[in-house]
This record gives C-alpha cells, structure tokens and sequence, in this order.
C-alpha cells in the first residue's frame, strides 16, 4: 500500500481515535483535536502537514529536542529545527512521503541541548484528505558525532605489576609504578571487580564489565597474568556501538524463534515498556489480540513472564 494512501484508520496506526471522518483538512479545531490525541502517547511525537509546517507537539518531542513548543509549532520544521546542511537531504525524504514512495522521515535537528539528533520517525497520514495533516512518531534517535570520532571503540593495552606491598602499578610507559586505577581509570581507589587481582590470583584470563559514571559508557577489562603481572586490554564502547550489540542480540534470537511479522511488532512495543493497551492502540488491534500474540512471544522466547523477556532480550 503506498504511503499516500495510509492513515491511522489504516492498518498500522500511531494513534486510533474513536471516530474518524473520511475527509479531514487543517484548522484550529482539527489541530487542538490531534494536539490532545498526540499527548497520550508514550513516544516522542508531533503533527505536519504536508508542506512541512509543524501543527502540534506532544511533551516527550519537546523534550527530546529540549525547545519549548511554541518555538517550533506554526512553523517550517525544515527551518526551525534542520540544521542548514541537513536541509535538502530532509526535503528529500518528505517528498518521498508525499509521493508515497515511502512512510519514514529521516531527519537531523538541532537540539536546545547543543547537539544534533539524527530522528528516523514513522508517518501515517489522519484522514484521507489529500491536505490532511501526517502524525509523526519518533522510532529512534541518536546522537550525530563529528568524522573523526565516529569510532565503536576505543582501545587501550597496557601491563601491570603486583607492587612488594600489594599495590597495583602500571608497569610500562611514561606513567610506570602510577596506580593503574589513577592513571587509565581517574579513580582514587582501586576499581570495583578488579579483573587483574583475580588474574594474577588464578593465573588464568579475566574479563569484565562496568559503566564509566561519567560518559555511561561501557568498559570491557581483559587480563592475562604471567606471574605477578598481568597484560590488559581496556575497550569503551561507545553508546551506539551498545545499541547496535543489543539490536543485533535481539534480532538474532528473534530470527531464531521465528517471531511472525505481527508479534515483532508487538515485541517492539514491549520492549519499549509499553502497556499492553498501549500496543493495542499503537497497533490498532484489540487488546485481546495483543495478549495472544504476547503470550506466543513469551513462549517462543521460552520466557515466564514480560520481566523475564526483558532479562532474556538483555
């Protein structure tokens, strides 16, 4: 089905109202109308129409963009909030919509925060009306890096040595007989878990993980002892980087339990945290149906519960 032709009386809503007309075209009435409708759901969402004209924004958009509302409803979204080189790359993309050659919107905006998001969103149009406004929701969002750090890790080796009183040093490099923890980690005590104490201790390969409080970056710590020393190896993966690991985690097992079309999209919603009558609105099916495809879901997964899918989906 082309892109035109869809709306949320469609068979994959955003949102569902109780009542729609076959025609619906733009104005005051209509917009506060979508306005109310957009505010209950749980993803970041705004309203267009087809000229690119922002018509309403619910809150989670706001903050995710971090510029209050009224800067941005009422006009060019292209204007207000794509950045200058990003422009005609997002006009590209909506004349895909209008042409019904496609249903997604990708776009990079400016955020109040200092950064540039790049958005790739889903669009439904409300109504059948050629001039009826398009409802936008947020799929996913990352942060745009410059050239030269768009890197998925950041590795780092170095040896350490068990000093006569116990103490941990590097043992190589300008920092030689520093603490390892105060010169690679920026701590003043040693870390938590520390893979080279167990290393040296056990004689055989460490591996851990923990988050950096500071950029919540993950840190991978591989240690192999020979003696009182231990070779390290420390990787940071970037948050885009964990994002692509989880997705392909999750897709794999997906592949492999033979989720059908349906309940990946159910699964989607869930993994999200959605309720199951936030799926069934979403999706525009009834709740008892969410709850089947859920229940098939858990099964596959070999999952007790939507808790344990959780733990299971990582």
């Amino acid at each position: 089905m082309r892109a035109s032709k869809r709306s949320v009386v469609g068979d994959r809503p955003n949102v569902r109202a109780a009542s729609t007309p076959d025609e619906l075209l733009p104005g005051e009435g209509l917009e506060r109308l979508i306005g109310e409708l957009i505010e209950h759901v749980p993803s970041a969402m705004f309203a267009m129409d087809p000229d690119g004209v922002v018509l309403q924004a619910n809150a989670r958009f706001e903050s995710l963009v971090g510029i209050p509302r009224d800067g941005f409803v009422g006009a060019p979204l292209g204007e207000r909030l794509v950045p200058a080189l990003s422009r005609a790359l997002f006009r590209a993309s909506l004349g895909r919509i209008r042409s019904g050659e496609s249903d997604t919107l990708s776009v990079s905006v400016e955020t109040g925060h200092g950064s540039t998001l790049t958005l790739e969103c889903d669009v439904r149009r409300y109504g059948r009306a050629e001039k009826s406004p398009w409802l936008v929701t947020v799929m996913r969002s990352r942060v745009e890096r410059p050239a030269d750090e768009l890197r998925p890790y950041d590795a780092f080796a170095y040896t350490v040595r068990r000093h006569d009183d116990g103490r941990l040093v590097l043992d190589d490099g300008d920092h030689a007989g520093a603490p390892c923890f105060r010169v690679v980690y920026a701590r003043e005590s040693k870390c938590p878990r520390c893979p080279v104490d167990e290393a040296i201790a056990t004689q055989r390969p460490v591996e851990t993980a923990f988050f950096d409080p500071g950029t919540c970056e993950a840190i991978v710590v591989r240690a192999l002892a020979s003696g009182s020393r231990a070779r390290c190896e420390r990787v940071m993966l970037t948050r885009s980087a964990l994002e692509e690991i989880t997705r392909a985690r999750v897709d794999a097992r997906v592949e492999i339990a033979g989720l059908s079309t349906r309940e990946r999209d159910v699964l989607a919603h869930l993994r999200l945290g959605r309720t199951l009558e936030e799926v069934a609105t979403l999706l525009g099916i009834s709740h008892h149906t969410v709850k089947f495809h859920t229940a098939n879901i858990l099964q596959k997964l070999g999952a007790d519960s939507r808790l344990d899918l959780m733990r299971i989906l990582g």
